[in-house]
């Protein structure tokens, strides 16, 4: 199991962050979203990524490059407001 909690905040290098680490996919729909909305998903991505890697042993990029394999579910909650939580299982 991986658990990841994040702040969620304004974060002005957002679309640098998403290009190094999300799939192509993942980048073309966030882009598809604004403001608060765009902000939620990138961190819903980006909890998901780390309780990902901490569930499988890696590093942030090589979690990266193992996300295309969903066999593994991830589970959201919002938590405290600002906060957000992400468990790999």
């Amino acid at each position: 199991m991986g658990v990841d909690i994040e702040q969620v905040y304004e974060l002005p290098e957002m679309d640098d962050v998403a290009a190094l680490y999300f799939s192509a996919q993942d980048c073309k729909a966030l882009n598809q979203l604004s403001g608060s909305a765009q902000q939620r998903r990138f961190f819903e991505l980006w909890t998901a990524l780390e309780a990902m890697g901490k569930r499988l042993g890696l590093g942030l990029a090589e979690a990266g490059e193992a996300s295309g394999n969903r066999s593994a579910r991830v589970w959201h909650d919002h938590l405290e407001t600002g906060w957000l939580v992400a468990v790999a299982v």
